[in-house]
């Protein structure tokens, strides 16, 4: 008598450390495309003085990103240690990689800008 297999896939749980993994990188990404768009770039005073205001709203908005994005990537860590049960779990190096990406990003800002 053989033994049927009833998993059907992964469970909410591993679904939603998977969306963890993904939202973190499209976070980091959108982050820092914003910084890089409302950087001032341009050498005429008006196109530096335009940007100027634009610029302090989109560091403000990295930062926010990117904080957010360390805590996702926290709460998606902390999902997977609770996860890891079976002998084919594994830990997500991925979401390790954009909390220190972010924690990063966000505490040079804050010294720089």
């Amino acid at each position: 008598m053989a033994i049927q297999n009833r998993r059907r896939g992964p469970d909410t749980m591993a679904r939603m450390i998977t969306f963890c993994s993904v939202a973190s990188w499209l976070m980091v990404i959108l982050a820092f495309f914003i910084y890089q768009m409302t950087h001032p770039s341009g050498t005429s005073y008006n196109s530096i003085r335009q940007s100027l205001v634009d610029f302090s709203a989109g560091v403000i908005i990295a930062k926010v990103l990117l904080f957010l994005n360390f805590l996702l990537c926290v709460w998606g860590m902390g999902m997977n240690m609770m996860r890891n049960k079976r002998k084919s779990d594994r830990f997500r190096i991925s979401l390790v990689v954009s909390a220190v990406v972010s924690l990063a990003g966000f505490i040079l800002m804050m010294v720089f800008l």
